[in-house]
Order: structure tokens, then sequence, then C-alpha cells
């Protein structure tokens, strides 16, 4: 999806814009709003509905205005009631399931009416909670008015069936064909809603590089000390070959002491990271399950990790001439 601003005559006829859009094949759907979805953050309070118990005036509803095929062009689930289809929702109102549960509406919801900004407004549908703000925030109570006063964008929902490239080049011919003294710009829905993680994006990046880091220093330091144990076994390895023992044997001789340290720091490790994955995930709503086997991959992935490294010297000790190692003695 990408949002288009509008400008110039598409401020004017945004309906013709949307309908010769849809009509070009460059889009499939199409809805006015005031600004992006994925940069909408406007409240409003006051809001009258039936049954409301005093105080509750003051409670804030989050307010995307909207025209026709909201529900549809942006895929949301609806729950009871329909979409609007036309100016004759001028007076509807629809409200996602958390603006229900806050005003503890009774069934039927859909007919009852909701006083906004000194309009009576009647409920015509029910949409499901859906992420509008940032997945960290609990489901915000919605209202969602028709309202095409206040526009100043047009969502559109490209034609799966073209390329990106060619759905835009539609598009663009359409809107100079409309707004021929304008430049043609947009931006994509899912790009405006990625930059509110920017921060997140940081912090995943420098948690990898120090996490790189970390591991590059560790292997430098195992590496060390599997070259300091094989020259203190120099003999014992060179007894051990004149007696039989393979390279497999020696390899997995020196390379078992190493081991231990490893699984040590893995049973410190796990706990500690589980309670501050845990703690860090809780301030998002939506978010993932920690599974047992994340811990299994990276307990397995650091053991495999320690033994490439250790394995390089413990291979080259195994393969070493036991006459050189016994010489001196």
């Amino acid at each position: 999806m990408v949002d288009v601003e509008l400008e110039g005559k598409v401020f004017d006829n945004y309906d013709a814009f949307r309908q010769e859009a849809i009509a070009s094949g460059a889009a499939v759907n199409g809805s006015i709003m005031m600004s992006s979805i994925a940069q909408i953050g406007g409240s409003v309070w006051g809001l009258k509905w039936p049954g409301q118990l005093p105080g509750e005036e003051n409670i804030n509803f989050g307010i995307i205005t909207a025209t026709e095929n909201f529900v549809s062009t942006f895929g949301i689930q609806l729950k009871e009631g329909r979409d609007f289809q036309s100016a004759a929702d001028s007076l509807s109102i629809i409200l996602n399931e958390a603006a229900v549960k806050t005003m503890h509406l009774k069934d039927p919801v859909l007919g009852q009416q909701v006083v906004l900004n000194g309009e009576a407004r009647t409920i015509t549908g029910v949409v499901k909670d859906f992420v509008w703000m940032k997945s960290y925030m609990p489901a915000t109570p919605a209202v969602i008015p028709y309202n095409p006063s206040w526009r100043g964008m047009l969502t559109i929902k490209l034609n799966p069936a073209l390329s990106v490239s060619e759905g835009l080049a539609r598009l663009e011919k359409v809107y100079h064909k409309l707004n021929p003294d304008y430049p043609f710009e947009y931006s994509f829905v899912d790009v405006t809603y990625e930059e509110k993680y920017a921060y997140e994006k940081l912090l995943g990046l420098m948690i990898n590089v120090f996490a790189t880091l970390a591991i590059v220093i560790s292997c430098m330091g195992l590496l060390g000390l599997s070259v300091f144990a094989a020259a203190r076994r120099r003999k014992e390895i060179g007894i051990r070959k004149v007696m039989g023992a393979g390279v497999a044997q020696v390899t997995m001789l020196l390379s078992k002491d190493f081991l231990k340290p490893v699984l040590i720091a893995i049973v410190i490790a796990s706990p500690v990271a589980s309670y501050i994955m845990i703690k860090w995930l809780q301030q998002y709503t939506y978010r993932i399950s920690l599974e047992w086997w994340m811990y299994a991959l990276a307990g397995i992935t650091a053991i495999a990790i320690a033994l490439m490294t250790v394995s390089i010297q413990s291979v080259r000790a195994a393969l070493m001439n036991p006459v050189r190692a016994l010489r001196s003695e």
C-alpha cells in the first residue's frame, strides 16, 4: 500500500482520483484519511454513549477519520456490521473491540449511537483490535468516524497482479492527469510504519555487533588456552600415540576439558538471559513466546563454536610426530 498526499486539484477531486486509479488497474482499493495510518496518533475525549457512567466522558479514545472502503483497503477484520460504503454513512462510526469494551456496550452494539463532537453517530461496524500505533502499546480504544472533510491522504492498495513499479507508473499517470501542477510523491505504508521501530532496529544492530565481538574474543581466548594445554601435554600426547591412540582419541582428550567451562557458562547464562528477555518482551502487547528449543539451539551453537575453535589446535597436536615429543626422554 502507498500513501499519496492530497494537494492541488486532487484535494477536491479525491474521489475521482481514487476511481480513476482503480479503473486504470493500478489499484484495487483506496480510502481517504486525515493522514497515514502508520502516523496517526490523534485522540479525542468527551464522547457520550448509552449507559455511560459519571467521569467516563474524560476517557481518551484514539481517533481515525476515514471514508469508503476503509476496512477493506487495510484488510482489517470486521467482527460485526459493515464497512463504510458511501456518503450516506456521513453520520456513521466504526468502533474497535477495545472501544466497545471501554464503553461496556451491551448487545446488539450495532445501531446504538455515540455522540462525537456534538454529533450523534450510529455504530455501523465493529472491527477487531489492530496495531496502528506501536506494538508495545496495549490495544487503544479507537473510534473511526466517517469524515471526508478531515482529509489529507489517499491510501492506495496497489494491484497485486502488477509489479510495484508498473502499478506506481500507472498511478503517477492518473495523478498527473488530474493534478499536472504538482509532483507525484508517495510513501509506502510499511516503510513509514517501520520508522517507528528505529530504536529497536538500532538496538538489534548493536546487540549483533557486540555479540559478534564477544564471540570472537572468546574464540581467541579458547584458541590460546588450547595452544597452552597442547604444549603442556606434549609428551603425554606422544606417549599415547606410541601406545596406539588415534587422532580422534587425542583430539577428544584435549577438547573435552574445554567443554566443562562452556557447559557451566550455558547453565549460568540461560536463566539470566531468560529473565532479561522476558522482562524486555513484557513491554510489548504483541510479542513472541520464548520456547525451550531457543535455549537449546543457543547452547548447541556455543558448544559447536567452542569445539571448532579448540579442535584446530587439538588436531595439530594429534597429528604431531610422537618422536619429536619424546626425543629428549
